[in-house]
């Protein structure tokens, strides 16, 4: 897809089975969207990325005993971007309870049956293979100074590239 690099992400999210992707300048800037996070090849001028991690699917009718850190009030869709930002959270549950409230949980189980409640589970970083030159949160400062998401990989060509680590 034609773009720059910060609008790669977001092409990315919306597409199903995206899972990466990778960008270079080619027609004045290509985003090539992945359905794998690798292998990984050292390629001069390529910038690639991971999508940083999601939660698991909701499921139904289910609750994680106990381990609660904190709640918070919200939707459904809510609650992953809650656990996200939750230092030690795991997991969430769900339930309408006061309008809608998110139990941020630090643990994944055990798991028991409860009418009216959904859960899921904080996902871990996308498998990165081993040996990749991995850099952690690197954002891309260009133009307006508009950031990409993800986590770029081999330091060298980024540097080249311009991207400066966010750390």
């Amino acid at each position: 897809m034609k773009g720059d690099l910060e609008d790669c992400c977001g092409f990315c999210k919306i597409t199903p089975k995206c899972k990466a992707y990778s960008w270079n300048d080619w027609e004045g800037g290509t985003c090539w969207l992945k359905s794998a996070t690798g292998p990984i090849i050292d390629l001069f001028g390529v910038s690639y990325a991971v999508l940083r991690p999601a939660c698991s699917p909701v499921q139904q009718n289910k609750d994680i005993a106990v381990s609660d850190i904190k709640s918070m009030k919200g939707d459904l869709e809510d609650c992953c971007g809650f656990c996200k930002i939750t230092p030690k959270c795991k997991a969430y549950s769900w339930n309408d309870w006061e309008g809608g409230k998110c139990w941020l949980k630090s643990a994944t189980g055990p798991i028991i049956d409860l009418i009216g409640v959904s859960y899921a589970v904080l996902r871990p970083d996308p498998h990165i293979p081993i040996g990749t030159p991995f850099i952690g949160n690197f954002s891309y400062f260009g133009g307006e100074g508009q950031k990409a998401c993800g986590n770029y990989v081999n330091p060298e060509i980024q540097k080249v590239a311009g991207h400066k680590s966010a750390n």
